[in-house]
């Protein structure tokens, strides 16, 4: 019988870096991407998901809902 997996880890799916990017969650964003490194992914995949995130925060910073501060913060992670 196979073992099932531990389901916070399960459940990591590839949008959480754009969420983690977009809630400016910095070393949440920087283990996540660690970790798909580790296992293999393939680093366009990777920054594929981070731009994912940097689009929504610039949007955010469009309708004045984020400010230069969040924009670069972003565009740093």
């Amino acid at each position: 019988m196979a073992k099932a997996l531990n389901p916070s880890i399960a459940k990591e799916k590839s949008e959480d870096l754009a969420i983690a990017i977009v809630e400016l969650k910095r070393d949440e964003a920087i283990d996540m991407v660690k970790r798909r490194c580790e296992k293999g992914e393939k680093p366009l995949q990777i920054f594929d998901e981070c731009r994912r995130g940097m689009i929504i925060v610039g949007e955010r910073y469009q309708k004045g809902e984020y400010f230069l501060s969040e924009l670069m913060m972003s565009a740093e992670l």
